[in-house]
């Protein structure tokens, strides 16, 4: 999923940095569903690329990597060849999930998030009251008529 913050950066990003793009989507598609990193490699890329025909030499292809990580689309990890996803430009997974967790980590929005719950709970419940109610009423007022 890419967020249209990503749009504007996307659109300048070189031609050999869309090439190593797809590199990443096809990674993302294929074997890294529900993570926020990919592994990117010269080989994995060489097979993506062969497969879609595209041209690139190895030099370029780093050089695409290099720009994806200065635009801030990826991040370098200490693990060699392990990139991370901007999440707030790429996500990739349930993000119900993902926020799920986020929620969950953070004892503050985990207390502010049940208390949202519990307020639209309640106020479904008084809706549905009222509608109950209001039903009733226009039964007894037909009832009085016949």
């Amino acid at each position: 999923m890419m967020y249209l913050g990503l749009q504007s950066s996307f659109w300048q990003l070189s031609q050999r940095a869309h090439k190593v793009f797809r590199v990443i989507f096809h990674e993302a598609q294929y074997r890294v569903i529900g993570k926020d990193e990919v592994y990117l490699s010269w080989e994995t890329a060489q097979d993506v690329f062969e497969s879609e025909g595209i041209k690139m030499s190895r030099a370029t292809y780093f050089r695409g990597v290099a720009e994806l990580v200065e635009k801030r689309i990826i991040a370098e990890s200490v693990r060699t060849g392990i990139f991370f996803l901007n999440p707030a430009l790429i996500f990739n997974g349930n993000r119900a999930t993902f926020i799920q967790q986020i929620i969950t980590d953070d004892k503050e929005v985990l207390k502010e998030a049940q208390q949202i719950t519990a307020k639209r709970a309640l106020e479904a419940h008084r809706e549905l009251s009222g509608k109950k109610l209001k039903n009733i009423g226009e039964s007894i007022k037909i009832a009085k008529r016949d």
